[in-house]
């Protein structure tokens, strides 16, 4: 997926092109939830240089999937750390789909 957006960024068209292809979205992670998630992940305290809006660093990419974690597995309590949910979103979300 970096290699469709130009370096080093991601943006939201090839955000949720990942989201499709690995099948991630389900009754607790809908479109309501990923939005804000991939919004959220874009906000930082200070401006870095050479970011553009609506894209995502490699930082922020991995805050990213944090959040789509914690909404699938932490929020509807299907898990109680946000390490599980993590571990859980790799082992289930994004390991079956890397091929």
């Amino acid at each position: 997926y970096a290699s469709i957006a130009p370096y080093p960024y991601m943006n939201v068209d090839v955000g949720f092109k990942f989201i499709k292809d690995f099948q991630i979205m389900d009754k607790n992670l809908t479109q309501e939830v990923v939005t804000p998630t991939y919004t959220g992940s874009q906000v930082t305290s200070k401006k870095i240089p050479g970011t553009q809006d609506g894209h995502l660093l490699r930082f922020q990419f991995i805050e990213w999937l944090v959040r789509l974690a914690n909404g699938k597995y932490k929020e509807p309590k299907r898990v109680s750390l946000h390490s599980d949910a993590l571990r859980m979103f790799l082992d289930k979300d994004i390991t079956p789909h890397s091929q």
